[in-house]
């Protein structure tokens, strides 16, 4: 696995797959500014690991800018899977 690393903290993520393979699953970050992808996974157990990371991160939690975070799973319309609030 690759590793992702944001604001010094690192999460595992898998390694490159072939443009050919989709990549159905997405985490995106939400902030004043918009949304901004973090990245795309092939299988949701992979999305899930990140998306848990991120949610439990202390960078994320105190940053104050950051608003939420959200699982979209992206397999013809986009549906959001999860969605979670840091306060």
């Amino acid at each position: 696995m690759a590793a992702l690393a944001i604001e010094g903290c690192i999460y595992e993520m898998p390694k490159c797959h072939s443009h050919q393979e989709a990549m159905t699953f997405e985490i995106n970050t939400h902030d004043s500014w918009g949304i901004v992808k973090v990245g795309n996974f092939q299988t949701i157990e992979e999305a899930r690991q990140v998306f848990a990371s991120i949610c439990e991160d202390p960078w994320y939690r105190s940053d104050g800018t950051v608003k939420g975070v959200e699982l979209v799973h992206n397999a013809g319309a986009s549906q959001r899977l999860d969605w979670f609030a840091f306060r």
